[in-house]
């Protein structure tokens, strides 16, 4: 036999055939990693809100031993609390307050409604009173 007339081939490159399966491994992954990331994203905009709307009960809180009551509002004016949401709160909720201070004790309830369009739309109101109780509860833990 002449090993001089036989060739070897030198492997150079991907067949077409690895590229598709490496393809279709990549798309299963991001097919089932998204779903994850996408609720990731939701539970993490929702402790955001969450540590808000605790720092502003602490606000209020401050402001009632300093004043003898609740702030009438949120805002920058006479008798009410200056407090600014951040960016990250402001573009997936709106945070309303609402108040009693002629209710016997006065009263205040916090409320975090998702923006319509947002990642957070389908997660629901969280609530916090003046008593500390937060609802909906299995979201706060």
């Amino acid at each position: 036999m002449n090993h001089r007339n036989l060739t070897i081939r030198s492997a150079s490159g991907f067949t077409l055939m690895e590229l598709m399966i490496v393809i279709a491994i990549v798309a299963i992954l991001t097919m089932v990693s998204m779903p994850q990331y996408s609720s990731y994203v939701v539970r993490g905009k929702r402790a955001a809100a969450q540590q808000v709307m605790l720092d502003m009960s602490g606000a209020i809180e401050m402001y009632r031993m300093d004043r003898r009551q609740f702030p009438a509002a949120l805002g920058n004016g006479a008798d009410e609390l200056a407090f600014t949401l951040p960016p990250e709160v402001a573009g997936s909720y709106v945070i309303s307050y609402t108040v009693n201070n002629a209710a016997a004790p006065p009263t205040y309830l916090l409320t975090a409604t998702p923006l319509a369009g947002s990642s957070q739309a389908d997660d629901g109101v969280l609530t916090i009173n003046n008593h500390g109780i937060k609802t909906p509860a299995h979201k706060w833990q």
